[in-house]
C-alpha cells in the first residue's frame, strides 16, 4: 500500500460528516478533516444565513492544504500528532 493512500470509504465518510457539520449549525463556516500532512478534505459554506435561508450553497474540496491549513500541520508535526487526525477543525462565521 502507498503511504499516500486515503481509502475511498474513509474519503466518502468524511465527506458525510462535514457536510452534516455545516447542515447542522448555521454558525459553521468551513470545517476540515486531516488524513495526513499532504490530503485534507473540507466543505465550506458560501453566504450568510438569515431570515430567508432557504438553501444552502456548499463547496466541498479534496486535495491538498491551502497556508492556513499547512501552517496548523506544522504545529500538529511539532505536538508530535499522528495521522490522521480524528477531530474535524470547524471554523465559524464572523460576526
Amino acid at each position: 500500500m502507498k503511504p499516500n493512500y486515503i481509502p475511498i470509504k474513509s474519503v466518502l465518510k468524511a465527506y458525510g460528516e462535514l457536510i452534516g457539520w455545516l447542515a447542522a449549525d448555521p454558525t459553521i463556516k468551513k470545517v476540515t478533516k486531516y488524513f495526513n500532512p499532504k490530503y485534507v478534505a473540507k466543505a465550506t459554506r458560501h453566504g450568510k444565513p438569515d431570515n430567508r435561508f432557504k438553501t444552502m450553497h456548499m463547496v466541498v474540496t479534496l486535495g491538498a492544504p491551502n497556508f492556513r491549513e499547512r501552517k496548523f500541520i506544522r504545529t500538529l508535526i511539532k505536538a508530535k500528532c499522528e495521522f490522521p487526525i480524528n477531530r474535524i477543525q470547524i471554523v465559524r462565521e464572523k460576526k
